[in-house]
C-alpha cells in the first residue's frame, strides 16, 4: 500500500502537466479530449478483459499491470503525436482496469470478511493521501526540470515503485483460486 501511495504521487503528473502540454504542443482541449476518451475505451477494453483473465499469480499481474501508465508520460515527453498520445492512454487505462479488478478481488479473497471494512479503510488511505502532494509538487518540478523531464522523473517514479514491489516475497505467493459461480433461485 506505501509502495502505490508514493507510485501514485506521480500518477498525478499526467492531470497536472498533460493539458499543460496539449496546450502548448498540441491542438489545445480537443487533442486532450481525444487522449483522454481513448484512455477511457482502455478502460472499458481492460474491464471486459479482467471478467474472464485468471492469472495463475494475480497479485504479480496486479502489480505488473498499471506499468502502461508511464507509457503516456514517455509520449507526453517526447513529443509523440495524438495518435501515439491516445494509443499509450489506451493501454494504460486497459492496465488499471485489469489492475483494479484483480486487486478487489485478491482483496475480497485473501482479507477476512471480518476485517474488509478496517483494512479497506487503511488500504485507501495509505493507495490515495499523497496524491494531493503529486499535485502539488508537479508544477514546480516540471518549472525546475522542464516538463519533459518532469514527465520522465513521474514515469520512471512509477516503473521503479511497481518492479520494486515485485521483490515482496508476499507478491508472489498469492495464487489464483478456483472460481465458484453460485446463482441464486429466483
Amino acid at each position: 500500500v506505501l509502495v502505490f501511495g508514493i507510485g501514485n504521487v506521480f500518477f498525478m503528473f499526467w492531470s497536472v502537466l498533460g493539458p499543460t502540454v496539449a496546450k502548448q504542443r498540441l491542438d489545445g482541449a480537443s487533442s486532450w479530449a481525444i487522449i483522454l476518451v481513448v484512455g477511457g475505451l482502455g478502460a472499458i477494453a481492460g474491464g471486459a478483459i479482467a471478467l474472464r483473465f485468471r492469472p495463475t499469480r494475480p497479485l504479480v499481474v496486479c502489480v505488473v499491470t498499471p506499468i502502461p501508465y508511464a507509457l503516456q508520460l514517455v509520449a507526453l515527453a517526447l513529443h509523440a503525436p495524438v495518435w501515439l498520445i491516445a494509443a499509450a492512454a489506451f493501454c494504460s487505462g486497459m492496465g488499471i482496469a485489469v489492475h483494479l479488478a484483480l486487486w478487489f478481488t485478491i482483496f475480497q479473497r485473501e482479507v477476512p470478511a471480518h476485517a474488509q471494512s478496517r483494512v479497506s479503510s487503511y488500504d485507501a488511505l495509505g493507495s490515495f493521501v499523497l496524491t494531493p502532494l503529486g499535485t502539488a509538487i508537479a508544477g514546480p518540478i516540471a518549472a525546475a526540470a522542464g516538463i519533459d523531464h518532469a514527465l520522465l522523473i513521474a514515469a520512471g517514479a512509477i516503473v521503479i515503485c511497481n518492479f520494486g514491489m515485485l521483490l515482496i516475497p508476499s507478491v508472489w505467493a498469492i495464487r489464483g483460486g478456483e472460481v465458484t459461480t453460485t446463482i441464486a433461485a429466483a
